[in-house]
């Protein structure tokens, strides 16, 4: 009865190292996952470089314009200054006059759309901006919460460890060789206790001469269904 009893309580603290291991790495994963800063600058680039390119189309589109005014503006001193000889000459002169009058007016809309996306994509880029330094900010936070929990998380561990060796001491090795395999195939539960003559952990019935074993303890009792240790508190 006693090496069931020790076995049940190393089982407690394997259980608790075990938890406490997998929320130790859950802690480091978060620590070093730092994908949704990596996002939020990858976006910030992009939107950047979309507002400069729509800024350089901007001004590459009013040079365009300034050009078209200046040709306009010597097609006008040409009409009106006496240089046209024949009224073939003033109707190509005005023909040319009207076709660039059009392209500055689809230029002048073209510029007033690229500057409606400027004003947007800035605005955005500012919002961007903003999130980012919140999200610097918590970051700073939540790491020197995680590596506060982390240091804690080793000292729980290495103390937990440590009874653990005290554990074993009371333990025959052939019984614990059993046990580990049992934690190995049984998701951690090697030792199940036996409440009202039914295994705990495969919720099985126990058959009289399996109850009798457990009510003794003078041999290792086991399940006859799942094959775990089992224990009657």
């Amino acid at each position: 009865m006693e090496n069931i009893k020790h076995l049940y309580n190393l089982q407690k603290i394997d259980s608790q190292i075990d938890t406490l291991k997998s929320i130790f790495v859950e802690s480091e994963d978060k620590l070093s996952d730092r994908s949704e800063l990596i996002d939020a600058k990858i976006n910030i680039k992009t939107l950047k470089s979309e507002l400069t390119a729509s800024e350089v189309n901007l001004r590459l589109n009013q040079n365009k314009i300034d050009d078209i005014e200046q040709r306009i503006a010597g097609l006008e001193k040409r009409l009106y200054n006496g240089e046209l000889r024949n009224n073939r000459e003033i109707e190509l002169t005005q023909n040319e006059q009207a076709v660039l009058v059009k392209q500055k007016e689809e230029f002048e809309d073209l510029s007033l759309q690229l500057m409606g996306d400027i004003e947007i994509k800035d605005s955005n880029h500012k919002d961007l901006e903003g999130k980012m330094s919140d999200l610097l900010k918590d970051r700073v936070k939540l790491e020197a919460s995680l590596k506060s929990q982390i240091e804690d998380l080793k000292k729980q561990i290495t103390m937990l460890e440590q009874s653990r060796i005290k554990a074993l001491q009371a333990i025959s090795k052939h019984i614990l060789v059993i046990y580990e395999s049992l934690r190995k195939s049984k998701a951690g539960i090697a030792v199940a206790v036996v409440k009202g003559g039914i295994c705990d952990a495969c919720r099985i019935a126990l058959s009289s001469s399996n109850s009798q074993r457990v009510a003794e303890a003078n041999e290792l009792p086991r399940c006859g269904s799942c094959q775990r240790i089992l224990y009657a508190i």
